[in-house]
């Protein structure tokens, strides 16, 4: 039977604005006790981060060792991330599965309008739980000071 190693732990980062980000690879190895050297490859999603919309038919190359997926949500925690599954067959009826968690983060470069508008959202976030008493990540309307706040420099 093969042994299937679907690699160590991946970080991948959203697109600016909270885009798609850049494809994500994760590479698969196998090895067999039998001397076995032709393999076959499935990967699948096993879960995705919250608010994702990706299917398996959203992972490029799943049968092969290598596949990649352009992240379309946060997944910095491990209830909310994407995890990933091979299985790797072998040239007989043999197979095995590994799995490998892929955790994507949102990078705001600094003194810019999308760094005011993470903190904006954070502040009515935070408002939000003081009043209502519950996290939330409804996104509150903007008001005209609000959005001088996000253009003064």
């Amino acid at each position: 039977a093969p042994i299937a190693d679907a690699g160590l732990p991946r970080a991948g980062n959203l697109g600016p604005g909270g885009t798609a980000g850049a494809p994500i690879p994760v590479t698969a190895t196998a090895t067999d006790v039998n001397l076995d050297t032709v393999f076959t490859y499935t990967w699948t999603f096993d879960q995705v981060a919250s608010g994702s919309t990706l299917t398996n038919a959203s992972l490029v190359g799943a049968d092969t060792a290598t596949v990649s997926f352009a992240p379309d949500a946060l997944g910095p925690d491990a209830a909310n991330r994407y995890l990933l599954r091979v299985r790797i067959c072998d040239e007989g009826p043999d197979y095995t599965e590994d799995t490998v968690a892929v955790n994507v983060y949102r990078l705001v470069a600094s003194d810019t309008i999308e760094e005011k508008v993470v903190a904006l959202q954070e502040r009515k976030r935070h408002l939000f739980d003081q009043v209502v008493g519950t996290a939330s990540d409804i996104a509150a309307p903007l008001s005209a000071d609000d959005i001088r706040g996000l253009l003064d420099a």
